[in-house]
């Protein structure tokens, strides 16, 4: 196989690739990444994928090249969450102390947050 139809065939696996991960129902920034590197790579030109998904020309080559890179976890958020300022065994206890009241107003659980 020539390097023109190798390139055209990895070309529609990674489309391939986009379009089912579109469909999946991505958090919206990996949605936007994912259709504007998708329209980059049907070839779509860049003024248009600037104007309809107003992302920067800059943007768009930047996911591009990670997904072409890593694929999908190029475009994905890196954002996994802060660590928790509670173990596991406080939290617990936290959620029960919570669940034998009826009602807590703030400084009441501060108060207790502050004894614990």
């Amino acid at each position: 196989m020539n390097n023109f139809l190798l390139e055209q065939q990895q070309k529609s696996e990674r489309i391939a690739i986009l379009t089912e991960f579109i469909h999946s129902h991505p958090e919206a920034r990996e949605l936007k990444r994912a259709i504007a590197v998708k329209m980059a790579l049907q070839g779509k030109p860049y003024s248009k994928i600037t104007k309809v998904l107003a992302m920067n020309k800059s943007c768009i080559t930047n996911w591009k090249q990670r997904f072409e890179s890593t694929e999908l976890d190029g475009i994905k958020l890196g954002y996994k969450g802060a660590n928790s300022y509670l173990t596991a065994e406080q939290r617990k206890e936290i959620m029960s102390w919570l669940r034998e009241k009826d009602y807590c107003n703030i400084d009441e659980f501060v108060g207790y947050l502050d004894g614990n």
